[in-house]
């Protein structure tokens, strides 16, 4: 990003960092554009949030030490646990992706 401010094109900016350019050119586009989100959950709308910032700091810190543990958690069984979750806390959510 500094180097395309330098003046180095992005195509070559891309090429020196060995990044994609069209995601280069996708992210500075955002950040020229004032976007208060640029990247990451933020950049939900708040409907589609499901868990409040503590629950899914607990949900995090609960992967963590679960995967510390077993020197590995797959993202199937992440994706059951944040589910689990989610019902033991009266939040609903469609299980269409579990199996």
């Amino acid at each position: 990003m500094t180097a395309v401010a330098k003046g180095t094109s992005i195509r070559g900016a891309a090429r020196q960092y060995e990044f994609n350019r069209h995601a280069l050119k996708r992210f500075l586009d955002r950040k020229g554009s004032g976007a208060k989100y640029l990247y990451g959950y933020g950049a939900l709308s708040g409907k589609l949030k499901i868990f409040s910032y503590e629950m899914e700091s607990d949900l995090a810190t609960q992967v963590r030490e679960l995967s510390e543990r077993f020197h590995s958690l797959t993202s199937h069984k992440c994706s059951k646990l944040a589910y689990e979750s989610a019902l033991q806390n009266n939040i609903a959510i469609s299980s269409a992706g579990l199996r």
